[in-house]
């Protein structure tokens, strides 16, 4: 769902999304998807920024 939200310029849900999902993933102690979670929240946050 971040992704979709990405992909459509809606950067705060996208946000949203992405943060929950690490949320998630924190819990299971998925150390890779944890990490490509962490990539999209910082790359969505750079496109925020720009």
């Amino acid at each position: 769902m971040g992704k979709n939200k990405l992909d459509q310029g809606e950067y705060e849900e996208a946000l949203a999304h992405f943060y929950k999902a690490l949320e998630i993933r924190l819990v299971k102690n998925n150390s890779e998807l944890i990490e490509s979670t962490q990539l999209a929240i910082d790359a969505t946050l750079k496109m925020h920024n720009e």
